[in-house]
């Protein structure tokens, strides 16, 4: 019975420490936080653009962070 206690206030404790009430955009203006929807798929065959490994929506024309995960960027072409 202790055991099972326990894990549930492990598990209670590791939900409470996930869910983060602050936003990652803090402080940022919206040019920042712009430059990071780039549309991709308005850009020709050959032309450069930087995306997040882990997170595909984040897309920019200019190298980087992820705003999100704070990864680098990676250099793609578009085919």
């Amino acid at each position: 019975m202790k055991k099972v206690i326990i894990l549930g206030l492990v598990a209670v404790s590791m939900v409470f420490a996930s869910c983060n009430s602050s936003t990652k955009n803090d402080g940022q203006s919206a040019n920042e936080t712009q430059k990071f929807d780039l549309d991709t798929m308005k850009l020709l065959s050959g032309q450069t653009f930087y995306q997040c490994e882990m997170h595909h929506q984040i897309n920019s024309d200019i190298m980087g962070q992820c705003p999100t995960c704070k990864m680098d960027l990676t250099k793609l072409t578009k085919h």
